[in-house]
């Protein structure tokens, strides 16, 4: 799909809230599970079908991960879950995050290459930032 928002995001966003919700240990087999089965929910796939018919689908990518169609369904359909996943939204968007994937360290956006980074490069960001810490700390006290 070449479409700048995908119509069945958020409702994959509700759907990690039910399963967080439900046994959080498997968010993130959901989350590789939604990244792999991603072409069979794009805007083109999926414009023919209701809704109804697209949270099905959904529910059933769930049970490929262990979580039961109907605990899905009902989740998709409870109010609690929306609320939740529009207030995950806003708060991403509150920290500028546009799309994924977006990595960020104490709620500072990381720029796009840092999916890349090694080990090595994440620990030199995280002991500056420590040391910057430090020296701060010093000179308040």
């Amino acid at each position: 799909d070449n479409y700048s928002y995908h119509n069945n995001a958020y409702t994959m966003s509700v759907a990690a809230h039910v399963i967080a919700k439900h046994n959080e240990t498997k968010v993130w087999d959901w989350v590789e599970a939604v990244f792999r089965a991603q072409n069979d929910f794009g805007n083109k796939a999926t414009e023919r079908l209701t809704k109804v018919q697209i949270n099905d689908r959904i529910a059933t990518l769930g049970e490929s991960i262990g979580i039961s169609n109907s605990i899905l369904m009902k989740g998709l359909d409870n109010p609690n879950m929306d609320y939740s996943s529009r207030i995950s939204w806003k708060f991403g968007c509150s920290k500028t995050v546009s799309g994924t994937p977006t990595f960020a360290l104490n709620s500072i956006i990381l720029p796009p290459d840092s999916a890349e980074w090694t080990l090595h490069k994440w620990s030199k960001l995280i002991d500056d930032l420590l040391s910057q810490q430090d020296h701060t700390d010093t000179l308040t006290q």
